[in-house]
């Protein structure tokens, strides 16, 4: 059980490892006609890493940080839902590795009737290095003993662009607790804004009715990630000094 102790007057040093499950999504970047069959379904992901956090007052701290966050494009075709609903076990994604860096200013705001709690807003800037991932994939949705004998689906898609280090914008609020005079808990709602393309990529492909051979219609599009997110943080803080 969390004990309330009093908010820290003084100025400080705390490490601060967190963890952290977040939403985002890619999109279509160009305005040429869409498969139907196909879309561009968000993608759940769980981050984490280490923050350097200065207390400069009672109110205010100022925390950089670096950690591990993945992302993806998941492209998703009619066999990916069943009965309307999307599963994830048939999408063909490419994945895009990175290194998180962040620096953030933290304002908060104690409960005057709960000692040793505290509400708060941050505001910063991060930059995304990408690892790895990306290149090329292929798929296909049809039956490979019949192709001529009904509707299909086939798809290739190549990564062209993009820009590393992806420089964004973060925000969050959330709620901190003190559990000890040196240890502090919290759990915020945050969110990263890309302020340019991580990744590009070119999607190609082909859909049919009667059959492969009979009717096929192609699509090219590009497919672009500024790798936006909103998600859920939680963070340990352990003072140092």
């Amino acid at each position: 059980m969390l004990t309330p102790t009093a908010v820290q007057a003084q100025r400080g040093l705390s490490v601060a490892p967190f963890v952290q499950g977040y939403l985002s999504q890619a999109r279509f970047a160009d305005d040429r006609p869409v498969n139907a069959r196909v879309s561009l379904p968000p993608g759940l992901y769980r981050g984490y890493g280490l923050g350097l956090v200065w207390q400069q007052s009672p109110r205010t701290e100022v925390q950089a940080a670096f950690g591990y966050a993945p992302f993806s494009v998941n492209i998703a075709t009619q066999l990916d839902y069943v009965r309307q609903r999307y599963r994830n076990s048939n999408v063909a994604s490419f994945g895009k590795d990175a290194f998180q860096v962040s620096a953030v200013v933290r304002r908060l705001y104690p409960a005057a009737d709960q000692p040793g709690r505290a509400w708060f807003v941050e505001v910063g800037a991060e930059a995304l290095l990408g690892l790895g991932g990306g290149g090329s994939l292929g798929f296909a949705n049809y039956d490979v003993n019949h192709p001529n004998s009904g509707p299909g689906l086939t798809g290739t898609g190549t990564q062209t662009g993009g820009r590393s280090p992806r420089l964004g914008l973060v925000l969050g609020v959330g709620r901190k607790w003190n559990v000890s005079p040196r240890s502090a808990l919290a759990l915020q709602l945050s969110g990263g804004l890309g302020l340019h393309d991580f990744s590009v990529y070119r999607l190609e492909t082909t859909v049919w009715q009667q059959g492969r051979d009979v009717d096929p219609v192609p699509y090219t599009n590009t497919l672009a990630m500024r790798a936006s997110y909103v998600g859920v943080k939680a963070m340990y803080f352990f003072r140092l000094l």
